[in-house]
């Protein structure tokens, strides 16, 4: 079975229903993540900032 799992934020998934994911994944199912969320934007983790900091 292919599942999808969808959050506002990065880590919602995980933090609200990890444990089915696992359960999920350990039974062979595929599983997938939508994440509506820009996470470059939202985190500082752009290129250039990156950049920036070495």
């Amino acid at each position: 079975m292919n599942i999808l799992f969808v959050s506002p934020h990065p880590d919602d998934e995980t933090l609200g229903c990890g444990g089915t994911i696992l359960k999920y994944k350990e039974e062979g199912h595929k599983i997938y993540w939508l994440n509506f969320t820009n996470v470059k934007q939202q985190y500082g983790f752009s290129r250039e900032k990156v950049e920036k900091k070495k």
